[in-house]
């Protein structure tokens, strides 16, 4: 039995009407990511203070990541009110466990002011973007922020990573700038922290896509099941 062009029609309606509601379902407001978590970690004060370029770097999934906020981890003791500039860079040659260059993604860096009077080495001050910066799904990337010769967190306990696979920790010494860094700690180190950042997971279009036309045909299915019933 052949479908009539009433039949295709309403069924493909009731395909549009489920994919509308499927995109009306989705939070208009997000709940931001943390990358990087962890229990505690060691306050590390070089003496003297030098200045350092610090961070880590890293892979993303297959969902781009649209990163709302950037952060530095909070010393307390020493970096109270400290202000730190932080910088991303998409790895253009080497890989996340191997960076030799990349490209800034900021056009300028952005600065982060710490707070806190006492000790919070497993805590971080964001400041938010202005707009969101995209990571490209299945690309390396490194994050990198100034010390402004403060302390910083080493030996981070039970380190968790999200939506991101980690690469390796990179610092720079005797620089006031968040430098690309092909300097490399062992992974062994892993958890010498001072740059964050929170982001949005960006779900898959084609995802969104293939559902909806699923629906589409499935509305064409059931009306042209009742039609058949009824002949």
């Amino acid at each position: 039995m052949t479908i009539s062009q009433t039949t295709f029609r309403t069924g493909l309606s009731l395909g549009v009407f489920a994919l509308t509601s499927l995109a009306a379902s989705i939070p208009a407001v997000a709940v931001p990511v943390t990358a990087v978590s962890f229990d505690s970690s060691t306050l590390k004060q070089d003496t003297p203070p030098y200045q350092f370029s610090l961070g880590f770097t890293f892979t993303t999934g297959v969902n781009a990541l649209s990163v709302t906020s950037i952060g530095y981890l909070n010393d307390g003791a020493t970096g109270s009110q400290a202000i730190h500039q932080l910088q991303f860079y998409q790895i253009t040659s080497g890989t996340a466990a191997s960076p030799a260059a990349g490209t800034a993604l900021f056009a300028n860096p952005v600065s982060v002011t710490t707070v806190g009077s006492v000790p919070a080495y497993n805590t971080f001050s964001y400041t938010d973007l202005s707009s969101p910066l995209t990571l490209l799904a299945n690309t390396s990337y490194e994050i990198v922020g100034n010390s402004n010769a403060n302390g910083y967190g080493i030996n981070a306990v039970n380190s968790v990573f999200t939506g991101i696979n980690y690469g390796t920790t990179v610092y720079k010494v005797n620089t006031s700038t968040p430098d690309f860094d092909a300097n490399t700690y062992g992974f062994n180190n892993i958890g010498d922290f001072g740059p964050n950042f929170k982001f949005e997971a960006v779900p898959e279009a084609s995802s969104a896509i293939a559902l909806g036309l699923m629906l589409a045909f499935g509305g064409l299915a059931i009306v042209a099941r009742k039609r058949s019933v009824k002949s």
